[in-house]
């Protein structure tokens, strides 16, 4: 018998498949390795040929793995949408095998799913839910990944001491594994959240320890992701042509790997930047691409945010109608997804075009929301501008006779 035959069979490197001997393992790692540097199609390929041997040798475990790998590269692709049956097909299959773990796992996934489809409440109970179960199982490095889904579902919503706090856990937890992939994501998360507070050297500094982080593994997917953020920095800061480079920069992995959703952030950013150097058509073509790509993939915070700049960049243009329409548009969806940052500044400027159009008293009405979201996560600086606001446009409505 040849060394090893009997040992890599029973480690599953070989599954016996109807047509003979199956290499799962390998192809298994082979796919990761392809996905890690950005070959995704062909990852898709060796997962989905990994799914159906798995299948077909009733080896359900592994069935279930390769059902969770297509959900993580679904999702790394914003294809939200194909998610669902995989994670569905997953839950049966834990089920009849009546494991703890697997089952945790799904509900992540299932959170997951949840959130990027903008149900925010039905993410985070799958979440405690998920949690309690590695707590029992004492699942150190389990536990590590769902806090870092549970900071960004907080920091999505405002609470950003709750999302530090998921954050600095997780730190501790992978800093003590070694995990650098765990530590650069924890480094990006609370770089969004000082940089949604105001502090961009605060953020800039957690951006590129994460940088550095991404460019030592190699993933270059998540390196374009940190430009992307850097970009962010550098535009608040009002360093545009810095800001330029960086976003070339992602745009070039996002279109070499077919990253839809990255891609269509980043013209998302593009347009920002056209914005800001007065090129109106130039901002809403910008905002258009991205919002059919947003439009296509589901992805509805996104989406949210790219409609209300188009809005904004109607409204620059005078165009009154096209840009309530979309204001409109991104308050239902920044509501529904529960962006609370968003939907406070999107309010804001719904209140501009009312003021802008006549309309004081609708103006005060709209500011006064944002100032309710404003109280509700801390914002003291917008809290006290829309006061502002809300005083001049309550005397401009009393002065109109309350129109």
């Amino acid at each position: 018998m040849i060394f090893g035959w009997e040992i890599f069979r029973k480690e599953k490197w070989w599954i016996e498949a109807p047509l003979g001997p199956y290499p799962y393992a390998i192809k298994q790692r082979k796919a990761i390795v392809l996905e890690l540097v950005g070959a995704w199609d062909e990852a898709e390929v060796l997962y989905r040929e990994n799914l159906e041997s798995a299948r077909l040798s009733q080896e359900r475990r592994l069935e279930i793995e390769s059902l969770n790998r297509l959900v993580q590269l679904f999702q790394n692709r914003g294809e939200y949408r194909k998610m669902g049956p995989l994670l569905d097909k997953a839950w049966q299959i834990c089920q009849e095998l009546e494991d703890r773990k697997l089952e945790a796992e799904v509900l992540m996934g299932q959170g997951i799913w949840a959130w990027r489809l903008g149900r925010s409440d039905e993410a985070l109970l799958k979440y405690q839910q998920a949690m309690a179960i590695f707590q029992q199982l004492e699942d150190l490095p389990s536990i590590s990944r769902l806090l870092n889904n549970m900071g960004v579902l907080y920091e999505n919503q405002g609470r950003y001491q709750e999302a530090i706090e998921c954050f600095e856990r997780k730190m501790a937890l992978d800093e003590g594994s070694g995990n650098l992939m765990g530590q650069s994501s924890v480094l990006i998360n609370m770089g969004i959240c000082l940089m949604h507070q105001g502090d961009m050297e605060g953020a800039r500094a957690f951006y590129l320890r994460a940088l550095d982080i991404e460019k030592h593994r190699g993933d270059i997917r998540r390196v374009a992701v940190v430009l992307s953020n850097l970009g962010v920095v550098c535009r608040e800061q009002c360093t545009y042509e810095e800001a330029g480079r960086m976003w070339e920069r992602a745009n070039d992995i996002y279109s070499r790997l077919g990253d839809r959703r990255g891609l269509s952030i980043n013209l998302n950013n593009l347009g920002n930047l056209a914005e800001q150097r007065g090129d109106l058509a130039g901002a809403l073509r910008n905002y258009q691409k991205a919002a059919e790509i947003g439009e296509d993939l589901g992805d509805l915070k996104q989406l949210g945010i790219y409609y209300a700049n188009m809005a904004l960049t109607l409204l620059r243009m005078k165009d009154y109608i096209s840009a309530q329409h979309r204001f409109d548009q991104a308050i239902e969806l920044l509501s529904r997804v529960g962006a609370q940052r968003y939907l406070m500044e999107t309010l804001g400027r719904r209140a501009e075009l009312a003021a802008e159009t006549g309309r004081p008293g609708e103006a005060a009405n709209l500011v006064e929301q944002a100032m309710a979201i404003a109280e509700k996560i801390g914002n003291s600086d917008r809290l006290e501008y829309f006061t502002s606001l809300r005083e001049g446009y309550i005397r401009a409505s009393e002065s109109h006779g309350g129109g």
